[in-house]
Parts: structure tokens; C-alpha cells; sequence
């Protein structure tokens, strides 16, 4: 049997070093309850909560699906049946994920995620397709403004149809007008906000122009602007943000399908969620209706430290980054299991190429999940032999493959389809995956694609999904989301929960301090084969040990004595104190 690896020091010098910067980072993390992550003399931030007790507070946006009785896009022409809002979103779904594809192609083809393109005079940035499931509402300008907006996890610029010049797209609310609010300003040129429109400016003599193209023909023509930005409160009441950055769009063409513009909410920084992470913390959640009470029911979109859900069966894994691809949401699948077992996939099906082509992506406005042919022909071939049912033909319906279920007495049993991420499983309920479209008829909601896998809104539906940017995760948790918004009221939550999300938030600020101090103090004992511990994701059930945990490092010797140990437990064993933050 291999023997543990000579290492250069002996444990108790170890134990010495590790002791010395855990006092320094337990000093660190006690003197960090105001830090936000900025080096010091840094500028200052340039959002602001302009109300101080916002500051243990998060935004609180109503999500409705396009159904719903209250939608300004849903069809006015009549009350629809189930399956024939099903074939809708199926025939937008299609339209969404091709955009989606092409977008991507066409960063993928360059050698940059941000190709110039000379012959514009403004900024003309490719984006999917902007027709969208779900809307949510929010507020600009002093006095404040009303909108609704088409919510976009594969897009980051927030704009709205503006009132000067021309255009040709029909709002449900009167465009916005920068002469009747006094705190509306053009974004001059060389600004971070400028400069983080998706495609670098040609040229610009004094204010940031923008041309955002969607993959379906829509186009945006306008200036970015800085506004004051209003949104509900988690804690009651409303705050406002100033200098919030979005697009006034002048020239608009083609179909927003009824709304006002687009809520931008993917990883890059002009999105609503990066923007407000600033003074809220890089952390949003939001919850999808399920298609069976779409049209009755809303769910919340929650920006700041309440989208962190401390409760038991939550699940995590890593955000995979794309440097061609910086707004989508990359996970890593590992593989794909029918009734617990792993399909025999190949892994080049789920990964990411050497120029960003492929790998799998969330995308709330795609409606099925959509798998390229190597993943999805070996999930037919799995699925015809477990489910016992008789096959039929769901191409009327839109699907690829349905099942008469005539012959079963009761509701009718599936074997689970899960999607093994890095670190955890996603499980999908039976009305996340077959849809009943019919009588007896049950389809499989997930179809075949190219280019790139995508998880869509079907498969997100009625899970609690939260992302948080300081630690680059996405977790999930079942939720009945018409009822998430009852939880997240003030006079619901249990004390723990409280305590919870406001240390949570101070560990988030912390996390990434303590790790370069380890770094930069510590290197001795990061030669060490003791320090190359296991680190697991945070998780409720094992608290907040390991919240300050690294993604998992290689493990170069034998651990016998810190084999389980986190790093916070290894800081409270050798220095003998814990945090008061940590209790």
C-alpha cells in the first residue's frame, strides 16, 4: 500500500502556521461587517439605496407568466385550453432556442465574445430572441414611471421604448418620457456602463449610444441612460436606486408581444441583478409558475440577501464560466439518469469545446429543455424501455414522444429523469417532464436541439432557483412559487432564518478576503498535503461550516486526521475561539 507523501513540514509547525492566520483571518472576519469587497481607496460605489434601513432589506419583483389573466401578453382573442397554450409556448419555445443558438454560433466563430462591427455608428450587440415567458414589473424615474418587461436570463441591458423619435412596437403603458422625470441623465462615453454593452463602441463623440439585435429581427435603438430605479422592499414599502443603468430605446422594431422592454438578468454587469449586487449582494432568486396555474397564479423575482433560502433540500453546483459565451449560465451535466442510473452518454455531448461551442446553458425563455441528438437519442432508447406504457404519435401536440396512459387505473407512475450536475442531482417532478397534454396522453417535455443543450422554463417550474455571484453558484429547492411570496414576508420568518441570511451575508463579504489571505500567508502550509482538504458545497444541513469552503482542490496525500474537516471548522479547532459571526 502507497504511503502518505514525505511533506517538508512536520505537522506541529503546521498546526503553528495554520493558528497564526486563523487569528489573523478571525481579526479579519470581525473588522469586515461593513466591507463590500472593494480594495481600500477604492471610488465608491455608484448605485446607492437612498433609504439606509434598506440595507438589511432585498427587492422584491412580481413574476406572471404570459397566461395570466393580468399578462399584457396574453391573447385578449380568448380563454385557451391547457394544451393549446401548451402548443404556443412549444412554437415560441422553438423561436427562443434557435436565436439562442444562433447568438452563440456567432460568438463561438470569433476569437472574441465581443466582435466589432465598423459599419454601425452605435454599439449593435447580438442577443437571443426576446420573446419571453414570464414579465415582471418595476419603476423608473422621479416622479416614478410604470413598466412591464419581459424577464431575460440571456440578455443583460434593461430597456424600455422611449418617447422621442420613432417606433413600431405596441406598449401596454404610455413610453418613457426623460422630460418629465428629474433624474434622468445620458450615460457619457468611456463609462463602465458604456463600456460594458456587449460590443466595444466604433466611435462616440459625448453620450453612449446602443443598437441591441435580437435573434428574431427585434431591434433597440437608443442612448443608455441613468435612472432612478424603484422597486418593493422585501422588509414592506419601496426603495429607490439611483443612477440605475438602462436603455432608452428611440428606434424600436419588431415584436416585444406586448410588453414594454426587457429585464436583462444574465452574469454580465449591466444586468438588473449585477447592478443592484453592488449594494445589495451579488445574489437573486426567482420561482416559475407551473403551466397548470399559469394563468391564475404570480411568484416572486427577489434581488439581495432574501434569494438566499437556508432550508433543508437545497441543492448547489458551480456556475461554469463561458469566457465567449459571459451571460449565459453555464452548468456542468455529467450525465443523465433514468430511475437513478447513469445513461451512457458520451461527455463530449455536455461539454464546453476549446472555442466555447456547446455545453449546457439555463434560459427562462426557452420552454423545453432542449438536448443535442448524442444525449437525447440514447434518452428515447432509455425511456421507450422503462416507461411500460404504449408509445403514440405527439406530433400534433408538438412532442416527440407520448404515452397512452388509458390502461392505468390511477395517476399514472413514470420513472424519475434526473440531470446529474457537479455536486448534486436534479431531479425532475413527473409534471416537470411529462406533461399530461391530453386525456390519457402524457408527453415527454423535452426535445432534441444542436449546438447546445438547453434547460428550460418547463423543467425550472416550480423550483425555487437561486444564484449567487460571490461564490459562482446556482441552487434549487422544490417550492410551490405561488406560495414563496407569503414566506418571504417579514412576520413569516423564524428567527434562525434571519440570523442566517444576515451572517450569511457577512461570510459572503468575507469569503473572498480570507481566501487570499490564505494564499498570500500561508503558503508553507498550502504545501502541505494537510491543507489540500475535501471541501463540499454550503449546504442547510451542514449549516455554515462551509460557506467559506473553496471549490474542491486535489488532494495530494492522505488525510487521516483532517479528512472531514472544513476550513472553519480547522480554524475554530486550532485557535480555540469561533467567530460571533459563525455561532
Amino acid at each position: 500500500m502507497q504511503g502518505r507523501p514525505t511533506d517538508s513540514l512536520s505537522f506541529n509547525s503546521i498546526m503553528s502556521m495554520t493558528s497564526l492566520v486563523a487569528m489573523a483571518a478571525l481579526m479579519l472576519l470581525t473588522s469586515c461587517t461593513v466591507c463590500d469587497g472593494s480594495a481600500p481607496g477604492s471610488s465608491r460605489r455608484l448605485l446607492q439605496v437612498d433609504d439606509s434601513s434598506s440595507a438589511q432589506s432585498s427587492f422584491r419583483m412580481t413574476m406572471m407568466h404570459r397566461d395570466h389573466v393580468d399578462s399584457p401578453l396574453r391573447d385578449a382573442s380568448g380563454n385557451y385550453s391547457f394544451t393549446e397554450r401548451l402548443k404556443s409556448a412549444i412554437a415560441r419555445g422553438k423561436v427562443r432556442s434557435k436565436s439562442v443558438r444562433r447568438v452563440i454560433a456567432k460568438l463561438t466563430e470569433s476569437n472574441s465574445s465581443h466582435p466589432r462591427e465598423a459599419e454601425l455608428l452605435g454599439v449593435k450587440s447580438k442577443v437571443a430572441s426576446q420573446q419571453g415567458e414570464y414579465v415582471v414589473n418595476f419603476q423608473l424615474g422621479t416622479p416614478p414611471q410604470s413598466f412591464v418587461a419581459i424577464l431575460d436570463s440571456g440578455s443583460d441591458l434593461n430597456w424600455v421604448q422611449c418617447s422621442t423619435r420613432k417606433s413600431r412596437i405596441n406598449t401596454p403603458n404610455p413610453p418613457f418620457n426623460p422630460s418629465t422625470t428629474s433624474t434622468y441623465k445620458k450615460s457619457p462615453c468611456g463609462t463602465t456602463f458604456c463600456n460594458s454593452l456587449p460590443l466595444p463602441r466604433i466611435s462616440c463623440t459625448s453620450t453612449c449610444e446602443y443598437q441591441y439585435g435580437y435573434g428574431d429581427g427585434t431591434t433597440s435603438i437608443g442612448d443608455l441612460s441613468l435612472e432612478t430605479l424603484q422597486l418593493a422592499s422585501t422588509t414592506g414599502g419601496y426603495r429607490r436606486v439611483p443612477n440605475f443603468a438602462f436603455g432608452c430605446g428611440q428606434e424600436n422594431y419588431g415584436d416585444l408581444a406586448g410588453s414594454d422592454g426587457i429585464v436583462g438578468i444574465g452574469q454580465g454587469p449591466l444586468s438588473m441583478p449585477s447592478q443592484l449586487g453592488s449594494v445589495l449582494g451579488k445574489r437573486f432568486a426567482f420561482c416559475l409558475v407551473g403551466m397548470y396555474e399559469a394563468t391564475t397564479t404570480t411568484s416572486p423575482l427577489v434581488i439581495g440577501g432574501d434569494a438566499f433560502w437556508p432550508s433543508n433540500g437545497s441543492l448547489w453546483t458551480p456556475i461554469v464560466k463561458n469566457a465567449r459565451s459571459p451571460t449565459y449560465y453555464y452548468l456542468q451535466v455529467e450525465c443523465i439518469k433514468i430511475a437513478g442510473k447513469c445513461l451512457s452518454i458520451p461527455a463530449s455531448a455536455f461539454n464546453i469545446a476549446s472555442n466555447g461551442a456547446g455545453g449546457t446553458i439555463l434560459d427562462t425563455g426557452t420552454t423545453m429543455t432542449e438536448l443535442l441528438p448524442a444525449a437525447y437519442n440514447v434518452l428515447i432508447a432509455g425511456l421507450k424501455t422503462a416507461v411500460k406504457f404504449p408509445q403514440m404519435d405527439g406530433s400534433w401536440y408538438g412532442f416527440d414522444l407520448c404515452f397512452d396512459t388509458s390502461s392505468s387505473v390511477a395517476a399514472p407512475v413514470f420513472p424519475k429523469i434526473s440531470f446529474r450536475f457537479s455536486w448534486s442531482d436534479f431531479t425532475l417532478p413527473d409534471d416537470n417532464v411529462f406533461l399530461n397534454v391530453d386525456v390519457d396522453v402524457y408527453c415527454l417535455a423535452i426535445n432534441s436541439g444542436y449546438g447546445i443543450n438547453i434547460i428550460g422554463n418547463i423543467q425550472l417550474q416550480n423550483f425555487y432557483v437561486f444564484v449567487n455571484k460571490d461564490t459562482n453558484v446556482i441552487g434549487w429547492k422544490p417550492a410551490q412559487c405561488d406560495t414563496i411570496k407569503r414566506e418571504l414576508e417579514p412576520s413569516s420568518r423564524t428567527i434562525d432564518a434571519l440570523m442566517f441570511r444576515q451572517e450569511a451575508a457577512l461570510l459572503d463579504r468575507t469569503c473572498a478576503r480570507w481566501q487570499r489571505f490564505v494564499k498570500s500567508s500561508g503558503r508553507l502550509y498550502k504545501k502541505s498535503s494537510y491543507a489540500h482538504m475535501p471541501c463540499l458545497p454550503p449546504s442547510a444541513e451542514r449549516g455554515l461550516t462551509n460557506i467559506l469552503c473553496e471549490p474542491p482542490m486535489p488532494v495530494t496525500g492522505r488525510m487521516p486526521v483532517l479528512k472531514s474537516e472544513s476550513k472553519i471548522d480547522l480554524m475554530r479547532r486550532v485557535s480555540g475561539t469561533t467567530p460571533p459571526s459563525l455561532l
